[in-house]
């Protein structure tokens, strides 16, 4: 965990970076202790040559292995169309196993970003406007 305030915590999921073509799993973030999780992706610049960032949030009963996508945790695939933007999904932690990751593919080409994820004993979903909710 980054920081926390007022029953929040803050984990980093992925630095704010320029990142090449790969695939990247964070490290295991434990939900425990919360009840709402807000996945806020910040995405850059994708790239001249068709760059794109697809992300999902998966889950599992254990830190290391068992990782499993969570139906429905998948952002809108970041294009040249919606790059240069924050992007945010709710998760409902509830009824999901007690560790997350984020797994962000890069492909084609560098792409700017950074994904954080906020955590909350509480309900969050004070904006409409997302780009999931479970």
């Amino acid at each position: 965990m980054v920081g926390s305030l007022y029953g929040l915590a803050v984990a980093q999921a992925h630095k704010a970076d320029d990142w090449a073509p790969d695939t990247y799993e964070s490290a295991h973030i434990e939900t425990k202790s919360y009840s709402h999780a807000q996945v806020v992706l910040n995405a850059g610049t994708v790239g001249a040559l068709g760059g794109t960032i697809t992300v999902t949030v998966e889950e599992s009963d254990q830190t290391g292995r068992g990782y499993t996508t969570v139906p429905g945790a998948t952002f809108a695939v970041v294009d040249a169309a919606n790059d240069n933007a924050v992007h945010v999904g709710y998760l409902n932690l509830s009824p999901l196993k007690p560790f997350v990751r984020v797994v962000a593919v890069v492909a084609t080409d560098t792409c700017g970003m950074g994904i954080d994820v906020i955590l909350s004993p509480d309900d969050t979903r004070h904006d409409t406007d997302q780009d999931f909710s479970l």
